[in-house]
């Protein structure tokens, strides 16, 4: 075997044989050093013999120092004895205080054993095994919605083409009314029964939802004036199949700031919200347009409202004019019933001036104006109703030339003439 082999095989032995090996192998061989050295020699293997013996320890502090003995060689001449025991005791005191270090090359590595007593690793506490939790499995919670029955929607009846012919259809009235009618603002004032002896079979409408209690033998057109009547609409809708409501009005004077002034979307809304819902209260029943003042901008509402939502289409057109001449009156009803092509309602008419003009004078309004407007309509297919205005003592600054009443809260000269009509 190599040296460091031989080497690391003694520090595996116990410290007494690794003693008594290392005295032996450092023991003079020679001849002259067994002559020269013998009773030198003898007191060491005797110190050594007693070392590993027991009988004395080699102080701690003999590690750090080199003890030398000198003798003499054969010729008298000193030499020095490295003590071997202090060397071995040495080696085996280095060797159990110290541990073992990696060498830095093989060639030079010291391989030192510990003595140390043997002392069992703490052991290792082994883990409970503990089973892995299993979470109890939960069916999903199905939440049933409350069933809510979808909201019906009414498809709008399909829109008519339009003839290039007007044809007037056959329900422009109800057939056994009269063309002549009231627009009436008094509630249940004004002698309303002198009116209904007058008036016979006709009709009448209060601006409003509500009918008027005392005009039983009259047939009531309710209507929807504006946004700000809906609580009332709502409040009287349900009693008009019991009345025997057969037409409604629709959005007063829309276009006009003064009155139920809405743009044409706005009166879309209405109409889908509020005033259609009649064609399913009361099966069979005619809806009228809004009804647009005299000035431009009034038919031009009516145009944008269809084209802005045609399902909403009315049965009928309602108009009103004002202005001093009947031939204008005439040609304006015309050209109403052209563009629309469906029966048309004179709502309120009178011959009177916002222009800032002269007024007609009475006696014109009783004559020319009355042929020209109330007996003309009278003879036109393409007028289903008319109401002039009007039956009131209060004209609300139109022209009292007008006026149905006399000042003594009868019916006037022109009253009289206008319930004759026919």
């Amino acid at each position: 075997m190599s040296p460091s082999t031989n080497l690391a095989f003694l520090l595996t032995l116990s410290p007494v044989l690794l003693t008594l090996l290392l005295t032996l192998s450092l023991a003079p061989t020679s001849v002259e050093a067994a002559s020269g050295h013998s009773r030198s020699a003898r007191r060491h293997a005797s110190f050594a013999a007693r070392r590993a013996a027991g009988e004395f320890d080699v102080p701690s502090t003999h590690v750090q120092k080199r003890i030398v003995t000198r003798g003499k060689r054969a010729d008298g001449t000193q030499c020095k004895v490295r003590n071997p025991v202090v060397v071995a005791a040495a080696v085996v005191s280095e060797a159990a205080s110290s541990a073992w270090v990696e060498p830095a090359s093989s060639s030079s590595a010291v391989v030192v054993v510990s003595t140390s007593e043997y002392v069992a690793p703490a052991t290792t506490t082994a883990e409970a095994w503990v089973a892995p939790t299993t979470e109890a499995w939960v069916a999903p919670t199905t939440t049933a919605q409350a069933w809510v029955a979808p909201t019906t929607t009414y498809a709008a009846a399909a829109v008519a083409t339009t003839a290039a012919v007007y044809v007037p259809p056959t329900n422009s009235n109800s057939g056994s009314c009269r063309k002549a009618g009231l627009a009436w603002p008094n509630g249940n004032g004004d002698q309303p029964d002198l009116w209904k002896a007058t008036m016979g079979n006709s009709w009448y409408y209060t601006w409003s939802p509500w009918p008027v209690d005392s005009f039983n033998g009259l047939e009531f057109v309710p209507m929807l004036w504006g946004w700000k009547q809906v609580g009332d609409w709502n409040s009287n809708i349900d009693s008009y199949a019991g009345l025997g409501v057969t037409h409604a009005l629709f959005a007063n004077e829309p276009n006009g700031g003064g009155q139920a002034n809405m743009p044409a979307s706005s009166g879309c809304e209405l109409w889908t919200q509020q005033f259609e819902q009649l064609r399913w209260k009361v099966p069979g029943i005619q809806l009228g347009s809004a009804s647009p003042d005299g000035a431009p901008s009034g038919k031009q509402w009516l145009i944008d409202f269809e084209a802005q939502c045609p399902q909403n289409r009315a049965d009928f057109i309602t108009l009103h004019w004002y202005d001093v001449t009947y031939e204008n009156f005439q040609a304006y009803v015309l050209g109403f019933a052209e563009t629309f092509q469906r029966p048309l309602w004179v709502t309120e008419y009178a011959c009177h001036n916002f222009n800032g003009g002269a007024q007609c004078d009475w006696n014109y309004v009783q004559n020319e104006f009355f042929e020209g407007t109330t007996a003309w309509m009278n003879g036109r297919s393409e007028v289903a109703r008319y109401s002039a205005f009007g039956a009131m003592q209060d004209m609300q600054g139109v022209n009292t030339a007008n006026s149905l009443f006399s000042g003594a809260g009868g019916v006037s000269s022109l009253g009289q003439k206008y319930g004759s009509s026919y």
